[in-house]
């Protein structure tokens, strides 16, 4: 092989093993997105669910359990009283990569 050859095989490996490198960082932020996501989901589904074990009365009184599963989280609801069901939907914020975030459940309960 050439001076040019070698010189011109390692600009092509530099080349396609910076790439490989960014697309393994970004998986890799990615997948704490991702995982993230999927804490708020269940603590958000957990509330959900202790909502739904309340009396259909007491559900606008009822006070969601904290969680420190994520940083800065807080889980809060809101109800909106129909005729004869309330629609009930569960935030859950947090903060991640230094930007807020948020997830949203809703769910319907007839009395």
């Amino acid at each position: 092989f050439t001076m040019l050859e070698l010189m011109m095989a390692a600009g092509i490996l530099l080349i396609v093993l910076s790439g490989l490198i960014t697309a393994f960082v970004y998986c890799m932020t990615l997948n704490e997105s991702n995982r993230e996501l999927v804490i708020a989901a269940n603590d958000a589904q957990y509330t959900l669910e202790q909502i739904k074990h309340q009396p259909y009365a007491s559900i606008d009184s009822f006070t969601p359990q904290s969680f420190a599963n994520l940083n800065n989280e807080s889980v809060g609801f809101s109800v909106v009283t129909g005729t004869r069901i309330k629609e009930i939907t569960v935030n859950v914020n947090w903060t991640g990569k230094a930007r807020a975030r948020n997830y949203a459940l809703s769910t319907k309960i007839a009395k």
